[in-house]
């Protein structure tokens, strides 16, 4: 059988007629296929979700993003803006800040605490202890530190 292209109809791709007949074959069908659009929107939203909520949670629990300053450095005048955000983190006699609270610093600022020895580069990971799911570490206080350049030592 010889298929010869030249002769074959073109198609038109969109009719609006078809369209409103095919339409109306849903009619009987209006609540499943309204339930049916939304679940699919839902679940769209929900798999767009889930990349946000795992670098959130990388970024924020699993990545070395804390700093420390210690409390009687804390009267520098470049750490001022630090100072009014949130609810410090106390440990050790020092003051510890996250990498998203230090974006509120110039890069001017941070290299002069850099240069006075207040902000160094080391940084801390971070974790609330609570006795019920830790009791090893419970005694050690409400946050343990653990340096990650001393080798992982906790402090409390």
């Amino acid at each position: 059988m010889d298929f010869d292209q030249d002769n074959e109809d073109i198609v038109k791709g969109y009719d609006p007629l078809i369209m409103r007949r095919l339409v109306g074959f849903l009619k009987p069908y209006i609540v499943p296929v309204v339930f049916a659009v939304i679940a699919l929107l839902v679940a769209t939203a929900g798999e767009l979700f889930v990349p946000v909520l795992l670098q959130r949670s990388v970024d924020d629990y699993l990545v070395v993003s804390w700093f420390r300053v210690s409390e009687k450095d804390m009267a520098v005048p470049d750490l001022h803006v630090l100072s009014g955000k949130k609810k410090p983190v106390l440990a050790g006699g020092y003051r510890y800040f996250h990498e998203k609270e230090l974006a509120s610093l110039t890069r001017v600022q941070k290299d002069r605490l850099a240069a006075s020895g207040t902000l160094t580069e080391e940084r801390f990971y971070l974790a609330k202890v609570s006795p019920e799911t830790m009791p090893v570490l419970s005694d050690l206080g409400d946050s343990v530190l653990i340096d990650v350049e001393a080798g992982g030592r906790g402090t409390a």
